[in-house]
């Protein structure tokens, strides 16, 4: 784990902090500037409408009861989520974490893991670590998923051509307990905050 990664997984109290150049910030939708969330709109049309051809109406209203997380290099968008509490969730009685994008030109440098790693602490800050978190993963992604304690759960289904997942990711108190029984029985431990 990166020096980079370290900080954002332990600051869990602040809604801005900045690491590497890239401003991290969290904002419930009634907090957002015009120009903030015209970039979280674009910077996921760019990713889901056109790169990958999704067929579907971006802007479906749970934005309006979501935290947005936001990653900024200067004045430009490179990453977003969102997220829910169980109380607003799109999957009632868990927390959510969806729209999870990153740009184009920032992928493969770790950008998605950091992404993730904001997010599942921002939930825990927000919404507190009683209720598991739950995303509809492209099944193509479950593995890196996997590697933030997320499971399979249910069937594979279909947005628009691309193959999902409902993937849960254990509340606290169970992965530890998991973490614990799986680490006795085999040595090594099967959930990691990388």
């Amino acid at each position: 784990m990166d020096a980079d990664t370290n900080n954002i997984n332990s600051n869990k109290c602040s809604d801005h902090i900045e690491t590497d150049g890239i401003r991290w910030e969290t904002k419930h939708f009634r907090e957002l500037n015009i120009s903030e969330l015209y970039a979280v709109l674009r910077l996921r049309s760019q990713v889901f409408i056109v790169e990958q051809k999704f067929n579907f109406l971006d802007a479906d209203n749970y934005d309006k009861v979501t935290y947005h997380v936001m990653a900024w290099k200067g004045e430009e968008l490179i990453a977003t989520a969102r997220l829910f509490s169980s109380e607003n969730s799109n999957y009632p009685g868990y927390q959510a974490i969806g729209r999870i994008a990153c740009a184009s030109a920032y992928r493969g440098r770790g950008l998605g893991k950091k992404l993730m790693l904001y997010s599942i602490s921002e939930c825990a800050r927000l919404f507190g670590e009683e209720d598991d978190i739950k995303i509809g993963a492209q099944l193509r992604l479950s593995s890196f998923y996997g590697l933030f304690g997320f499971e399979p759960v249910g069937q594979v289904y279909f947005e628009g051509v691309v193959e999902h997942t409902g993937m849960i990711r254990p509340k606290k108190r169970e992965r530890n307990n998991n973490s614990q029984s799986n680490s006795n029985s085999n040595g090594d431990s099967c959930m990691s905050d990388r």
